[in-house]
């Protein structure tokens, strides 16, 4: 009967770690359209061998762990990337409230790109309008009303300048605004990189790699870093499953921010650049970085 208990047990076994990987399955097919997910497979591996009467016994099969299908390569490019478009994206936000502000050419969503109403209040076609005055005064140079006309063309023009140049101030302090805005929120998910850090450590003391879907949400944290301010992560040299985050400076040099469930240092956001103590960090990715490269290069 031990002989045929032990088959028993060991096909009970065999059928719990198949139903195990079949939940797994499911959960692979729900979440196919989530982007914070990483794909799972269920690891197996033999119980062991036993002597019996009849000789060696296997004890049968068990699920070892669940592994994530990740790449480590593969998702700090994306973090790379992920950092660049939002920068592209926080320009192109700015340019089009600066086109907008100049009133050249917005379309019916307010947006810029094409020619509505407010494009016949625009400096261009003021400019239009007052060379068409001189055009006309210099064709008839005494008429009166051709001068009533240019002066009434000049002071539109002197109106739409101070009209355009308050839109433009204006934008300049949202687009600080938005960054320091973005600069709180790259301190809290800092916080909250650094606090899966150590749940993670915890969870995974004695199975290393078993806290799937905390790595999930540590990917998830990092890339929305990524989108707010261009950080670089790295695997920490002592601590298996831990990660590090840093930036860098205006000379490359390393700044760091999280070191296994610590937050070493906060970014602050002086008016101008992103600062950690004396260190002005470099910008090279992230909305923050397009923000500000709008603001200074073309919007100010």
């Amino acid at each position: 009967m031990s002989g045929l208990c032990g088959a028993l047990n060991s096909s009970v076994k065999a059928l719990a770690a198949h139903s195990r990987s079949v939940e797994t399955a499911g959960r692979n097919l729900a979440n196919v359209n989530n982007p914070d997910y990483a794909r799972q497979r269920v690891v197996y591996g033999d119980r062991g061998t036993v002597q019996t009467p009849l000789g060696a016994q296997s004890l049968g099969i068990e699920v070892k762990q669940i592994e994530q299908i990740r790449d480590v390569l593969l998702d700090r490019q994306v973090v790379r990337e992920v950092a660049t478009i939002a920068m592209a994206e926080a320009e192109y936000k700015a340019y089009s409230k600066g086109q907008a502000a100049l009133g050249q050419s917005i379309d019916c969503t307010g947006e810029a790109g094409g020619s509505g109403a407010a494009g016949s209040q625009g400096l261009v076609e003021s400019f239009t309008d007052l060379f068409t005055a001189f055009e006309g005064l210099a064709a008839r140079p005494t008429d009166a009303g051709q001068r009533q006309t240019l002066l009434q063309r000049a002071e539109i023009l002197t109106d739409r300048f101070n009209a355009t140049d308050a839109r433009l101030t204006q934008l300049s302090e949202e687009l600080s605004e938005a960054a320091e805005i973005d600069t709180g929120e790259v301190n809290r998910l800092l916080t909250v990189v650094a606090e899966l850090n150590g749940q993670i450590g915890r969870f995974e003391v004695n199975a290393p790699g078993s806290a799937v879907d905390l790595r999930d949400q540590r990917e998830a944290r990092l890339e929305q870093l990524a989108m707010k301010f261009g950080v670089e992560t790295r695997s920490n040299a002592t601590e298996t499953g831990q990660m590090d985050v840093f930036a860098r400076d205006a000379l490359g040099n390393e700044v760091p921010l999280v070191n296994l469930a610590t937050v070493l240092n906060t970014v602050v956001f002086d008016g101008d650049n992103l600062t950690v103590g004396t260190d002005t960090l470099a910008l090279t990715g992230g909305s923050i970085s397009g923000y500000l490269k709008a603001r200074e290069e073309r919007i100010a």
